[in-house]
């Protein structure tokens, strides 16, 4: 062997010795997360962020939108006799107001009474309204 060659084996075998070594160094501990600068992850405590969080979500208005764009949804398939589509926005009418009672929990009773509740065998006052529009729709068709 060339000196060389010898100079390269040894660094390289120093070199292997130093990852190996690196390999058995204890990790640095981990900082805290650093504290963002957003609306929500600037926030200075949990209470702060619970706010305006709280805030951001709103009251009962969004999901009543959302409950009225769909029902329109609705209408329009039963029109249709897309019973299936019906079906699906009428689902999610009833996980939009569930949503919603889980921030204003004071409304379930009316909630239930209208869309959620179970009312001679039909699943809501409001699945009973769908019924009778979709028979009404039928009868005004001739069916």
């Amino acid at each position: 062997m060339t000196p060389r060659h010898i100079a390269a084996t040894v660094s390289h075998i120093a070199l292997f010795g130093l990852m190996l070594t690196a390999c058995n160094q204890a990790a640095p501990p981990a900082s805290p997360p650093a504290r963002g600068d957003g609306w929500l992850t600037g926030a200075p405590d949990q209470a702060t962020k619970d706010e305006r969080l709280e805030k951001y979500l709103r009251g009962f208005d969004q999901p009543m939108w959302e409950v009225g764009e769909r029902y329109e949804r609705v209408e329009q398939a039963l029109r249709d006799e897309n019973w299936a589509l019906a079906a699906y926005h009428w689902e999610k009418i009833q996980a939009t107001i569930e949503g919603g009672l889980m921030k204003r929990p004071k409304r379930r009773a009316n909630a239930e009474a209208l869309f959620l509740g179970e009312h001679l065998g039909i699943a809501s006052l409001g699945g009973a309204v769908l019924m009778i529009v979709a028979v009404g729709l039928a009868v005004g068709r001739g069916s």
